[in-house]
């Protein structure tokens, strides 16, 4: 007697067609109509692929009849960047799957400053891009600096002092969570906040500086002496890492230290005699240092250059309190004095010359345009080419900080 066995039958591959013609250009707010016909099938899927990463995937089945189908596409991405991508579609029989793909390039949605969000002792403004209030919230203790994360639908209201960190929904203002602030109870326990585009960094006066973004603590780096206070005074962005001037408490051992834009690293450091410094990246690889001179009575402006590790001296300056400084072109740095703004041409070697006389602070560059935006008092101004100062926006109430608005 014979025992006759049989295996089960392996489910068929599907087979794969792409009916319609597809663009070879596609931008954003587009919507394409795939037709294809696929059989045997049980479900497909499409996606959006940039070499082997699947970067979106928004569609719509429409109409099937048969081995016959047809799906919507929707480019709907405010945050996927212009370049080269390919349509993949995919037809899956059982487990067996059959793809094809449409190589396509695609335009991002257009960048746009939309408005301001002005920080005051009591509120939280948002304005248009003239100036006018949209909404506005009241807040419940005393903050000092906003960041606001479109992209996160995340406002962070930060307190240098004591209240800790409040993040809220930026759809109504709903908290989200708290940060409660590292050394307690009017201990000043941030020393500088540095913003970016999603996220920002914390220097701390315990010796940590921690990357914020999403609503919570993403990285943190501890850069103190254990059992003395050595900590970051401020910080810049440079050349995507992090740049960094820190001293002992009693501003002895002063260094400048670059980071790693995640603090997993520290890349390199430069011995540095001063205190109450700014920084300011003139370009990749040029970073401006402003420093006060102890017992010299006089601050120095200093450039210093990662490539070969020189540090050069541009001009000294009567001692005077120091607000702000940033860079508006590779050889235009922009400072604040307490004798008024003044505008230096950092490569050319000449004077700095005066702006305007006014006590500005909180400088700010527009991603957009990189035009300077500027705080005095409780108004928000643009420093023109010409060297005029344009209105951009205003509070009625005590000004504490702001931030400049996109539309992603």
């Amino acid at each position: 007697m014979l025992a006759l066995g049989c295996s089960e039958e392996e489910p068929a591959y599907p087979e794969l067609k792409i009916l319609n013609s597809l663009p070879s250009n596609i931008a954003y707010g587009d919507t394409l109509i795939l037709q294809f016909e696929a059989e045997p099938i049980n479900q497909y899927r499409i996606n959006i692929l940039q070499g082997d990463r699947v970067v979106g995937s928004q569609f719509r089945p429409l109409y099937r009849e048969g081995n016959f189908f047809e799906a919507e596409v929707m480019f709907n991405d405010r945050y996927l960047a212009s370049g080269n991508y390919d349509l993949r579609i995919t037809a899956y029989n059982q487990g067996q799957y059959q793809s094809n793909f449409h190589p396509f390039r695609y335009a991002e949605l257009e960048a746009e400053q939309k408005g301001f969000a002005l920080l005051s002792d009591q509120s939280l403004e948002f304005l248009d891009a003239d100036g006018i209030k949209l909404r506005e919230f009241s807040v419940n203790q005393s903050f000092d600096r906003v960041k606001v994360s479109a992209r996160d639908s995340l406002i962070y209201l930060i307190s240098l002092a004591d209240n800790g960190i409040e993040v809220r929904h930026l759809r109504d203002f709903s908290e989200v969570s708290f940060m409660p602030a590292p050394l307690g109870a009017n201990q000043n326990s941030f020393t500088d906040v540095l913003k970016r585009d999603r996220n920002f960094y914390l220097l701390q006066r315990n010796g940590y500086i921690q990357k914020v973004g999403e609503g919570s603590i993403q990285s943190s780096r501890f850069i103190g002496v254990n059992g003395q206070q050595y900590y970051a005074r401020t910080a810049a962005w440079f050349d995507e890492q992090l740049a960094v001037f820190s001293a002992f408490g009693d501003g002895s051992n002063a260094q400048l230290e670059v980071y790693s834009s995640n603090l997993l690293g520290q890349l390199y450091t430069y011995p540095l005699v001063g205190s109450s410094p700014l920084l300011a990246a003139l370009n990749e690889d040029e970073l401006a240092l402003l420093i006060r001179k102890p017992g010299a009575g006089v601050w120095e402006l200093n450039r210093y250059r990662k490539s070969d590790q020189t540090y050069t001296n541009l001009e000294t300056f009567t001692d005077e309190a120091l607000y702000d400084a940033a860079a508006i072109a590779p050889s235009e740095l922009v400072f604040s004095s307490a004798s008024g703004l003044y505008r230096y041409s950092s490569l050319g070697g000449g004077n700095a010359q005066l702006v305007d006389p006014r006590h500005f602070e909180n400088f700010q560059i527009s991603k957009i345009n990189g035009a300077l935006y500027l705080q005095n008092g409780n108004l928000i101004q643009r420093l023109l080419l010409n060297n005029n100062l344009q209105f951009a926006a205003s509070s009625s109430k005590l000004l504490k900080d702001y931030e400049i608005l996109y539309n992603k």
